[in-house]
């Protein structure tokens, strides 16, 4: 993606060709011996040997959406059709529209994860009046928090701050009314929480180590990029 936005005079062709080459090597398809039937299909996973999750799926399609000529290949279907499954619609007994990890993996939905699988179907080109964006919406309407990462706690709290401002700046929500009918402007919410949670040396960082938010490194930057987003205007929604 950085290269992509640095691309001026196609100076960075080689690399984004090669880069592009790379990243659709690993999603689990035929060519992994993989059918449109098996639940990991579509996905991508850590690298090209390790199983896919919704959290990898989500920077592939990133990646392929930073690229204007990728976002037409055969690998984005593929990968919506990963990121679908893993919603809890269809097949699911708690049918709430939210999202896990993974399809088989039997883990539960929470807020980064449907955060995550909603921007990653806008990614993947879905309408905002898609069945599947609006049951995602709901969810979040109903689970509305920012003190905490919905269904996780204080687990994944930076990643979900990161992904909540990105996914609703691109839907153009501006307010969220909760499920007791409170509507919230969520980047005064937001701000507040990072600003009150920042160290007395500038930094971030999460006492809980899930996907590594101890160390300040990570969690500084997920923090500063939800900042940076909740400063952008909004695209309304129709």
């Amino acid at each position: 993606m950085c290269f992509a936005e640095a691309n001026t005079g196609h100076r960075y062709d080689a690399i984004l060709h090669n880069a592009m080459a790379f990243i659709k090597s690993c999603q689990w398809d035929e060519s992994k011996g993989k059918s449109d039937t098996d639940l990991m299909y579509g996905g991508t996973g850590y690298g090209r040997q390790c199983r896919p999750d919704l959290f990898n799926t989500s920077f592939f399609l990133d990646a392929m959406k930073s690229n204007l000529a990728a976002q037409s290949d055969p690998v984005v279907p593929k990968a919506l059709l990963f990121v679908s499954r893993c919603q809890n619609v269809d097949g699911f007994s708690d049918a709430n529209g939210g999202f896990r990890s993974c399809a088989s993996d039997g883990s539960r939905d929470s807020g980064v994860m449907t955060m995550i699988g909603l921007k990653s179907l806008l990614a993947a080109g879905v309408s905002k009046n898609d069945a599947r964006v609006k049951a995602a919406v709901a969810w979040i309407h109903k689970n509305y928090d920012m003190a905490s990462n919905p269904g996780m706690g204080s687990a994944g709290l930076f990643h979900y701050y990161h992904v909540c401002a990105e996914t609703l700046l691109a839907l153009g929500m501006d307010e969220i009314e909760d499920a007791a009918g409170v509507k919230h402007n969520w980047r005064n919410e937001l701000c507040a929480e990072i600003v009150h949670r920042q160290r007395k040396d500038g930094s971030w960082g999460n006492e809980n180590g899930c996907w590594m938010e101890n160390d300040p490194h990570i969690a500084t930057a997920h923090a500063l990029l939800a900042l940076s987003y909740c400063q952008q205007p909004s695209e309304k929604t129709a």
